[in-house]
Parts: structure tokens; sequence; C-alpha cells
């Protein structure tokens, strides 16, 4: 059974081999136009005596039939077509192709030169109007955003006004927080609060632990205002060696104020590989609202 498969297969690869080929392709049928008759004497409704005796009267020299339809005109129609047609549809396709387009530019020189009749003016006027008002619908959307925006932008800028006109009590909270956290005898309320010597300058460490606790004490800090400030002036992140030489302060401290502003969440680390660090959504709202990406450095 396996011997069987494997013959067929072998069969069928042959054959597939065979049609593939173009000439083969071609010959087969070449030799069918040449021989119609011989098929339509193998069909026919006559006995099969009958059809043995007209295919022998088709065929009564061999070698003539060889020479003949039987293999040497198939073989030059073969031939013809595999090796001469090609360039022959060449340059059939080449000079039909060139027809085509200079009967095309005939027709578009004609149609140029062509009069507009009325209806084709008045759809022309009409498309135009309809254009023309889509585009003045278009235009007063853009206009009435525009003004939108303007008016949103106005708005804000007045509330920015007053607030900064205002007296800032939120600054004076923080300056209270901030010596409370580092002096603890320091009372805002005590009568006597004016007879107490001020409170030494805190550390760093102590500022730093501040402003992770309270971000806006990064106000109070020379060392974080640089930092946020130079963040703010950048449209991509910067690694912490670019932010200590651009805001002139130590690397070290550099790093341990960007830790403590990743913890206030004003800052996020972008790129952990290459140590860059940019401002956080919150961070960006911080420096706009406490006008830091304005101040001189």
């Amino acid at each position: 059974m396996e011997t069987l498969k494997d013959i067929w297969s072998s069969l069928i690869a042959n054959v597939n081999e065979r049609t593939s080929n173009p000439f083969t392709f071609a010959f087969v049928f070449s030799w069918i136009g040449w021989n119609y008759k011989f098929f339509l004497y193998i069909f026919d409704n006559e006995t099969a005596a009958t059809r043995i005796w007209n295919i022998a009267a088709l065929y009564p020299d061999a070698f003539a039939a060889f020479m003949g339809g039987g293999f040497l005109y198939p073989f030059l129609t073969t031939c013809f077509f595999v090796f001469l047609w090609p360039f022959i549809a060449k340059r059939i396709i080449s000079f039909y192709r060139a027809r085509q387009i200079e009967i095309s530019n005939a027709v578009k020189s004609k149609e140029e030169k062509r009069l507009v009749n009325q209806d084709e003016q008045t759809a022309m006027v009409r498309r135009h109007e309809k254009e023309r008002a889509a585009d003045a619908e278009e235009l007063g959307n853009l206009r009435a955003r525009v003004e939108q925006i303007r008016e949103a932008l106005q708005k804000a800028e007045t509330e920015l006004g007053t607030l900064k006109s205002q007296p800032s009590s939120t600054a004076s909270n923080v300056l209270t927080r901030t010596l409370s956290d580092f002096d603890e005898n320091y009372d805002p309320d005590s009568a006597t609060k004016q007879h107490i010597d001020t409170p030494a300058l805190p550390s760093r460490q102590e500022i730093l632990s501040a402003i992770a606790e309270n971000p806006n004490l990064a106000l109070e800090s020379k060392e974080a205002k640089a930092i946020l400030r130079y963040l703010s002036s950048k449209p991509a992140s910067g690694n912490s060696d670019e932010i200590a030489q651009m805001t002139q302060v130590n690397l070290s401290v550099t790093r341990r104020f960007l830790d403590e502003l990743k913890k206030a969440k004003l800052v996020n680390k972008t790129d952990e590989r290459f140590d860059k660090w940019g401002l956080s959504t919150f961070g960006r709202d911080f420096v706009v609202i406490n006008n830091l990406d304005s101040l001189p450095g």
C-alpha cells in the first residue's frame, strides 16, 4: 500500500512539473488544435470499429502524420507562441498604449477649448456658493471658539492678578508651619514671641523632610526653586548631572532634593536607566500657580 502511495505521489509530482513548464503546456494545446478531428472521432457515437477506421483514415501514413499535425506543426506553433509571440505582443501593447495616450490628450485639448454652457455655468456657481457658505460657517465656528478661549484666558489672568494683589495668607501659614517644625518654642499666638530670638536656619535635611511632607515648603528652599524652575523651562526631561550643572547646585544635594521633590509628587523620574527627571502634572501646576517659571534664577 505504501508503495502504491509513493508511485502515485511520484506520478503527481512529475505531472505537475510537466504541466507547469510553459513549453509543455503550449505544446499540448497546439497539438489539440492541430488534431481536433482525432477527438471528434474518439467521442463520436459510432461503433468502436467505425471510430478506429476513421482514426486510421485520418493518419494513413505514420511518417506523414509525424511530420504534419502529429508533431512538426504543433512543435512549430509552440515555438512561435513561446519564443516569438512575447516580442510581438510587446510591440503591439506599446503601440496600443501610445495611441490611447494620444487620444486622451486630444480629448482633453478639445474639452479645454469647449465653451461652458448655461447649465454647467449654473451648476458651477451653485457649487461655489455652497463651498463658500460652508467655509463661512466653519470660519464663524472657529471665531466663536477663539473668542471663548480669549474670554477664558482673560478670566484666568484676572483671577491670577487678584491672587497676586491679595495678601498671601498661604505664604504666612507656610512660614509659620516651617518655623514650628524647626523650633518647638515658637508660638505665633504668644504675646512674648517678639522677645524670642530668631531660630537658626534649618539644615538641608530638615528642609528636605519638610518639602516631602508639604510641597509648598519648596518655596522656602533656594535649591528646590532652582530645580523646579529649570525643569519647567525644559520641554523634555533632564538628568541629575545636567540639572546640577545648570542650577549650580552640588550633585549630591541635587539628587537629595530630587528624591524629596519626588516624594512630594512635584517631579517624576522619567528614565531610570539614564537618571532623567521631569515635572509631574502636579509639579507644573505648582510652578505656574507660584509663578516660579518667571522668577529670576
